[in-house]
């Protein structure tokens, strides 16, 4: 069932029945829309209360959905990526790009894409075309997020790759100290920084003027450690608790205490919300 809950109460608003899921369904979302991946069929769901619910078949199984203004971008597990325009979300463009499954992101100026074996390239938002030739990473990707004309690529061997779209060449390069699962680009001040969430729980911050993370805060237990960025400070799951972090010191400022567990964060509405494995979900007040 999708529920619509209120953020200041926690009560239910209204609820929909969405039928069999898979058991760990491809989906993504906007302030108004939820897209959901089943087989090779991807439902869009209006969040309104009597809002209709849209189809479209493609030419893959979905392996990364994403939500840009009037449209939606799919990659699949068969190396296509997918435009498909609202209202109706019929396929504006498909093109067959690889034969693998494939990451992808959206900038303001394009759309990067990166195979998980490697292979680089940005495409036309109008088209889906290469806009200049594939280049190769040296090394099976695991993450990616692009910025403007910058790509951070992370590669299975602990490497942290950055791109420049505008010379199509490798700019800068980070070790690591353990295998990349999340990349997010960051501004503080006039700056642009790297964050990156390890598999050994790390989260280290990144800057130009050095390869060493300017700082590097050792997590525990976070389920993708993945962390959400509010402000100044970012969040991160710790199993039994949320913790509260310092973007420019790297250092724990607060817990938010889940008992019985915690999964990803994510804030609306200037509240911080948690659902955790025994079924609650938890909602701490943020200052403002």
């Amino acid at each position: 069932a999708l529920l619509s809950l209120d953020p200041s109460t926690g009560e239910i608003r209204w609820s929909k029945k969405l039928g069999p899921l898979e058991t760990s369904p491809v989906l993504s979302n906007d302030a108004s829309r939820l897209a959901i991946a089943s087989g090779f069929r991807i439902d869009i769901h209006d969040l309104s209360q009597n809002g209709k619910t849209l189809f479209s078949e493609l030419p893959g199984k979905p392996f990364q959905i994403k939500f840009s203004n009037d449209a939606i971008f799919v990659s699949t597990w068969n190396g296509y990526f997918i435009k498909l325009l609202a209202p109706n979300y019929r396929i504006a463009w498909a093109r067959k790009l690889f034969n693998l499954p494939f990451f992808f992101d959206i900038s303001k100026t394009s759309i990067a894409v990166t195979s998980i074996e490697g292979s680089l390239g940005f495409v036309n938002d109008m088209t889906g075309q290469n806009v200049l030739p594939m280049i190769h990473a040296g090394a099976n990707v695991s993450a990616m997020e692009m910025s403007d004309s910058l790509l951070a690529v992370a590669t299975d061997q602990g490497e942290i790759r950055i791109y420049n779209q505008k010379t199509n060449s490798l700019q800068f390069t980070y070790a690591a100290s353990s295998n990349v699962l999340s990349l997010q680009w960051i501004h503080m001040g006039n700056s642009k920084y790297l964050l990156a969430g390890l598999s050994d729980q790390k989260i280290c911050l990144y800057g130009f003027t050095s390869k060493d993370p300017l700082w590097t805060f050792a997590g525990e237990n976070s389920i993708y450690t993945t962390p959400i960025i509010k402000g100044n400070f970012l969040y991160i799951d710790q199993k039994s608790y949320i913790a509260k972090v310092s973007l420019s010191k790297g250092t724990l400022e607060k817990r938010y205490s889940t008992p019985g567990g915690s999964g990803t964060p994510f804030i609306l509405d200037n509240t911080l919300f948690c659902t955790s494995p025994k079924r609650l979900l938890y909602a701490f007040p943020l200052s403002k």
